[in-house]
This record gives structure tokens, C-alpha cells and sequence, in this order.
């Protein structure tokens, strides 16, 4: 009888010991928080205490679904958003600027699905983007949130919403002097919502090729060519 139940209790056992990697795998890691501050001078760690000195470093080390905070400041660098993350600037009140640091098409690029990028200003004072077909910003990703942004200062387009990029929200940005402020191409489900824009060379907001859905409301168009010029939509020929 106590063979049979030292059997059963090594049976229970290995089956409890082989659910444990499982379980281990279902639970996810608990995501961080990230901290940046172009003027700290130290060995840096990622806290607040002992912050990363740019935002590219900061993305580099992140993991998926890491929160990095930015302290204000001047951020001369082209960044890529290669993760699932949340970027807010100006967490000490003080504005939070991304300017180009050398000739590129884009200076912010998101390339991963659910990016949230707020509370920044992104400008080209010293007209480093020369692309005619590049941007401040650049999604070319699924699912982001760029909201409560300063987005200025460039001959190209202030927000630029790629083919394979769709299922966003665009909301609260301030956009000035731009070639044109929001262009859309051929990407569906976007919903643009209380933008103000002003002072576009071009267009204030230009959707082309893009018939599937996208919500465009609540925006304040500013100082564009012509009235009639302010926003446009572009369909295929075959729509």
C-alpha cells in the first residue's frame, strides 16, 4: 500500500514540475520606467536619479511596453521607435525638444505597433530633413497615439502616415510651418482628431489613396494657401 501511494506522489510530482516553465512563460514582465536627461553628467542607470542622456539610448535598452520619461531640454538626434513603448516629454514641466542632428528623411520614425509619443515638441530649426518627401514624424506601424505634441519648423510634412501604417489616433498636436501638416497615404482607420494647424505652405491636412475609414474631426486649419486648399482627400481612380 505505501508503494502505491509513493508512485502516486512521484506521478503528482513530475507533473507539477513540468506545468512550472509554462507558467513561467504565461506571466509577463512587469513593464519599466526609463529615464532621460540630456544635461545630467554621470554614470547613467536609467533612473531618475541617474538618467540615460539621449532618447535613443533609452529606446535601445527598453524592453516592450517600458514607459521612458524625458526631461526637457534641447535632444539634437534622429530617433527610431523600434518597440512597443511610451515616450512622454516635459516631466519636470520644462518643454521637451527633438531636433534633428544630421541630414535624414524622418527625425521621429515608429516602426512598432502600439507606440504612444506625447509632451514633445519635434522641429527642424536648422532645415536638417532637406527630403521633400520626409517628416517630422513618421508612422509606419499599427495602433499608435501621437497626442498633445509640438510639431514645427520644416519644409516637409509634419506628420506622415505611410501605407503600412493605420489604426491611429492623431489628437491635440499643435502643427506650424509645415509643408504639409498631417499627410495620409493609402491607410485606413486613422482618426484625426482636435489638431491645430496653421501656417502650411501645402495642405494643413492631405489624404490621398485612403478610403477605409479614417475619422477626421475637431481640427482648427490655420493661414493655409487658400481656404479650399486646407484639407483634401484624394480616392483612387477605381473608388
Amino acid at each position: 500500500m505505501n508503494f502505491k501511494f509513493l508512485k502516486i506522489g512521484l506521478v503528482a510530482l513530475l507533473l507539477f514540475v513540468s506545468l512550472l516553465p509554462i507558467n513561467a512563460n504565461n506571466c509577463k514582465a512587469e513593464s519599466r520606467e526609463i529615464y532621460v536627461n540630456g544635461s545630467y553628467f554621470g554614470y547613467s542607470e536609467g533612473t531618475a536619479d541617474k538618467p540615460y542622456k539621449t532618447i535613443q539610448s533609452a529606446i535601445d535598452v527598453a524592453s516592450e511596453g517600458d514607459k521612458i520619461y524625458v526631461f526637457g531640454g534641447l535632444y539634437r538626434e534622429n530617433i527610431i521607435i523600434d518597440k512597443e513603448l511610451r515616450i512622454v516629454g516635459g516631466v519636470d514641466e520644462v518643454e521637451t525638444i527633438i531636433d534633428s542632428r544630421f541630414d535624414d528623411r524622418y527625425i521621429v520614425e515608429i516602426t512598432a505597433d502600439e507606440v504612444t509619443l506625447e509632451y514633445v515638441t519635434v522641429s527642424d530649426n536648422d532645415g536638417k530633413t532637406t527630403s521633400p518627401i520626409g517628416g517630422l514624424i513618421a508612422l509606419k506601424s499599427d495602433n499608435n497615439r501621437i497626442v498633445n505634441n509640438k510639431i514645427c519648423n520644416t519644409s516637409s510634412y509634419g506628420i506622415y502616415v505611410d501605407s503600412t501604417s493605420g489604426n491611429n489616433l492623431i489628437s491635440s498636436n499643435y502643427i506650424n510651418n509645415t509643408g504639409s501638416g498631417i499627410y495620409v497615404t493609402s491607410s485606413v482607420t486613422n482618426d484625426i482628431v482636435n489638431n491645430e494647424i496653421s501656417n502650411c505652405s501645402s495642405y494643413g491636412i492631405y489624404i490621398e489613396y485612403s478610403t477605409g475609414n479614417n475619422r477626421l474631426y475637431g481640427c482648427l486649419l490655420y493661414t493655409s494657401p487658400s481656404p479650399r486648399d486646407r484639407t483634401r482627400s484624394r480616392m483612387p481612380s477605381s473608388a
